[in-house]
């Protein structure tokens, strides 16, 4: 069915994008991220916030500072007194 589809479609590019994400191939958890993100309506504002907060992290590995606050803001407006944020 449609749910579980995207449930699947979700997961494994989430899965992909951390898995990438800790070899720090940033473009590639980047591009997965993105995908997973397409599905992310029909999943909880945590996982949502990982996401941003993880694509903060690699556009600042990758020098994309203003790119880096776009996504760290996203994740500041779903969560805004995280500590996870503060040290970022």
């Amino acid at each position: 069915d449609y749910l579980s589809s995207r449930a699947k479609f979700y997961f494994d590019h989430k899965f992909l994008a951390d898995s990438y994400y800790l070899l720090t191939l940033d473009n590639q958890a980047a591009r997965h991220y993105e995908k997973a993100l397409e599905s992310i309506d029909v999943f909880s504002r945590i996982d949502q916030f990982e996401i941003y907060k993880n694509l903060g992290n690699i556009y600042v590995r990758l020098a994309d500072y203003d790119g880096a606050e776009e996504f760290y803001n996203k994740a500041h407006c779903l969560f805004p007194l995280s500590d996870l944020l503060q040290v970022n």
